[in-house]
């Protein structure tokens, strides 16, 4: 039920997060880092999961699903080198100041084993449809502040990734129309509950062709 409840409210998190499921296997250890919520939760295949967030009550809601959790910054991970077989880098590094994002994309390849795993919103077109979305939200008395941090940060390039990492596997993801008009639905309480998920069921087979906003990306070590 609350897998359900996911793909129908929270459609954006269901398109970052499924490209994982076949990435990993049961046997990996996993850190989320910025992973909040614990939305890898409904992802992973039992994993032994540990989520890594500054956010105290995001941290809380891992916890209800039974994850383990630690609150620490992504730039500086307490743990020893290759601690973790999987290190998972989701929605989280565009909210990583532009200086310390080198440092951060180097913390996942220290305490990571053989693998990670990372998504990010990225290019012109995604800065376009966060101003507008953060502007819309704006009107309606609704203050976006995750959205605020993309523009204020700037979002990600590539070429901090193919700087960083050796051959990079990249695939595009997200087409650009139909994660705004999920974005506005998911903003309006009335709709929020039920129409996101309903709504991409039908425009699927759109969410695969571009213009894209965001980027997944499969760094093996």
């Amino acid at each position: 039920m609350k897998k359900l409840n996911l793909y129908l409210s929270s459609v954006d998190k269901i398109q970052r997060y499924s490209p994982i499921y076949n990435e990993i296997s049961s046997e990996e250890r996993i850190l989320d880092v910025g992973g909040g919520d614990g939305t890898i939760a409904f992802f992973n295949k039992g994993n032994d999961t540990t989520i890594l967030d500054i956010n105290e009550e995001e941290l809380k809601k891992s916890e209800k699903l039974g994850l383990k959790t630690i609150k620490a910054s992504g730039d500086k991970i307490p743990f020893p080198d290759k601690s973790f077989d999987t290190v998972l880098s989701i929605a989280s590094l565009e909210h990583v100041p532009p200086n310390k994002r080198l440092e951060y994309l180097q913390e996942l390849k220290r305490v990571a084993s053989k693998k990670i795993l990372i998504y990010f919103p990225t290019g012109k077109k995604a800065e376009k449809y966060d101003r507008k979305l953060f502007n819309f939200r704006k009107k309606i008395g609704k203050h976006d502040k995750w959205t605020e941090e993309h523009i204020k940060n700037g979002l990600p390039s590539i070429d901090l990734i193919t700087k960083t990492f050796s051959n990079p596997k990249i695939k595009y993801i997200q087409n650009a129309d139909v994660w705004y008009l999920i974005m506005l639905i998911q903003t309006i309480p009335i709709f929020n509950k039920f129409l996101p998920g309903l709504v991409y069921t039908i425009l699927k087979s759109l969410d695969r062709k571009p213009p894209f906003i965001g980027v997944f990306v499969k760094c093996n070590l």
